[in-house]
């Protein structure tokens, strides 16, 4: 079993450290929203294939939006002005006026009044380089397509973009007779997106439709069906999400489309955009008319059977039967999964798998064996689960959570030796930190192996994975702890002891105070097992292996290079392994508390 594991993070360990890097900034960073915490990624925005830096950094939230600070319309030559008595947001141009009411649900274009979902209201954003000052973040795509830009996103590089029209010059020359007005009245007004229920099946209605032709496509990152409607006009405004969900749906969005290379520069396109729902691999639509309604439905497939959604710790997963049925739920915990069965005649089965992927569950799969249908939830770490439906029922539903008496194999720690390859990090008298940390390292992955966790080192030889890179396989792992290795340096020789850096705010998965418990215990630890001094905690908001990691991370200096006493001790193989059992026994305190 040993060698398997030890196997499994050395595969681990390879394939991350071969994977290609991304063109796009992927640093994630905590900002508060409306007093609550909300992680985001920054990302840069290009202008005209440039990148344009603001007050406050752009970001992508967990709904995808992108988000750019208000001042940044400036760069295109609008006005931007803040009415503090409503919290509205004013921007201006040519001729046009937006006012925006932060965390409403309207905007007014020119006066007029405009529903939009609240996820696209600007906000009040408080970012880690500056708390005492809340910055005002407004819906990038919302305002720029309404303004009148063209608007996208480099799927390759991973970055939202905005071209600006360009100005031609020219010679100057006679004013040429007017011509005439284009003659619009033949293009149909797209005025209402319905979902409807048509022949006993969910559906999304578009009206005004008659007399049109469209193309359909498919892409990717994110998964989504493209139907564009052609010789026609959005009414009431450029661009609306709804939360519309059915099928393998999640969400739909329409806007007034830019005609780009697939289509003449005149051409009037109103564009849908079908979102559809993660872990779904093969989502189709059947597209009707029925005079002048235009009519999308999905195709059968798992989510019509299946519904699942978090709510903090919990996991909530629904079968929706065709009627008041019997079932049995059973837990297997040597296979760690839920197998719920009922009769098939009671459910309107569809056979597949959905990747969930979520820290906790894994995958669903649903088949028909017999006169039974199987539903069988494949988790990634043992789990408790509680039945929320009745006896009989025709929804069955449960919800699942971590397993409070979990085993240490069921911890994941990741254990990250700082700096090599090409970054020795200090080097002092000829002894280079990345080997000191990497011994040191190695020992504490054998030693927690031998104690039964499941362990994954960030390099496990002379390599140099960059920052993010390991806190991105820790986050993609959802590891519950994060230990990394250093030895430090000073310019005085007599200063020596122990320092233990941590992140000092709340992250994704963990409190702040959490953190602060796993530091503390780490310094009482490791200053006990090996004598050295306290050099004190150090709150590190920067470091990127222990701010952009979603679990309780530290990063441990085990001592001074500098000073000769010191660098002497951390090369006897006697002292890393004193480190090492300090190290261990404050990862089990942790895990007695947390």
């Amino acid at each position: 079993m040993k060698r398997w594991k030890f196997f499994l993070s050395f595969l681990l360990a390879i394939v991350f450290i071969s994977t290609p890097g991304f063109a796009a900034k992927s640093s994630y960073m905590t900002v508060k929203v409306n007093g609550s915490n909300s992680q985001v990624r920054e990302t840069p925005v290009l202008l005209d294939g440039q990148a344009i830096k603001a007050e406050a950094p752009s970001y992508i939230n967990k709904d995808g939006l992108t988000f750019v600070h208000i001042r940044f319309v400036e760069n295109y030559g609008a006005k931007v002005d803040w009415e503090q008595k409503t919290k509205t947001a004013i921007i201006q141009q040519d001729g046009k006026e937006i006012r925006m009411p932060v965390d409403g649900d309207v905007i007014y274009i020119n006066g007029d009044k405009k529903s939009i979902d609240k996820k696209f209201a600007p906000r009040l954003v408080i970012f880690p380089s500056n708390e005492k000052y809340a910055s005002t973040m407004i819906p990038f795509r919302l305002v720029s397509e309404t303004l009148g830009y063209e608007v996208g996103y480099d799927e390759i590089k991973g970055i939202p973009y905005i071209n600006t029209p360009k100005e031609e010059i020219s010679e100057e020359k006679p004013e040429p007779e007017p011509e005439p007005e284009e003659d619009l009245s033949h293009l149909n007004r797209v005025q209402a997106i319905q979902k409807e229920r048509i022949n006993g099946k969910e559906s999304i209605v578009i009206y005004n439709t008659e007399n049109i032709s469209i193309n359909t496509m498919r892409l990717n990152n994110p998964d989504r069906i493209i139907i564009d409607i052609k010789d026609s006009l959005l009414e009431n405004g450029t661009y609306f999400e709804y939360d519309y969900e059915l099928g393998s749906i999640k969400k739909v969005r329409v806007s007034q489309f830019s005609p780009d290379n697939n289509y003449n520069p005149n051409d009037k396109i109103v564009r849908l955009v079908l979102d559809i729902k993660d872990g779904v691999n093969s989502a189709e639509v059947k597209i009707d008319r029925d005079g002048d309604k235009l009519i999308i439905t999905p195709e059968e497939n798992i989510w019509e059977i299946l519904n699942y959604s978090m709510e903090g710790p919990n996991r909530i997963v629904t079968i929706n039967a065709n009627r008041d049925t019997d079932y049995n739920i059973q837990y297997n915990s040597h296979l760690r999964n839920v197998l719920i069965t009922l009769p098939v005649e009671n459910i309107d089965l569809v056979e597949g798998n959905v990747k969930i992927n979520d820290g906790l569950i894994g995958d669903i799969a649903i088949e028909e064996i017999g006169d039974e249908a199987y539903i069988t939830i494949n988790c990634m770490r043992a789990a408790d689960y509680n039945i929320l439906s009745r006896t009989i029922d025709n929804e069955i539903k449960l919800s699942l959570k971590r397993d409070s008496n979990i085993s240490p194999y069921d911890r994941i720690i990741v254990i990250d030796p700082g700096h090599g390859g090409k970054d020795p990090g200090t080097v002092q008298a000829g002894v280079r930190e990345k080997d000191i940390n990497l011994a040191v390292s190695l020992k504490l992955n054998e030693a927690l192996q031998d104690k039964g966790y499941t362990t994954v080192m960030t390099r496990e030889g002379d390599t140099y994975p960059e920052n993010v890179a390991r806190a991105k396989l820790a986050n993609e792992l959802y590891a519950d702890l994060y230990i990394s290795i250093h030895a430090n340096s000073i310019g005085n020789p007599d200063i020596h002891g122990i320092q233990v850096l941590y992140y000092s705010k709340d992250k994704a998965n963990v409190t702040k105070e959490q953190t602060l418990a796993l530091a503390n215990i780490m310094m009482e630890e490791i200053t006990k097992g090996t004598g050295a001094q306290d050099k004190n905690l150090l709150a590190r908001d920067k470091t990127i292996v222990i701010r952009d990691t979603n679990m309780a991370s530290v990063l441990i200096e085990t001592g001074f290079l500098t000073n000769p006493r010191e660098r002497e001790l951390l090369q006897s193989e006697e002292y890393q392994d004193l480190i090492v059992e300090s190290i261990v026994r404050g990862i089990e305190r942790y895990f007695e508390i947390y």
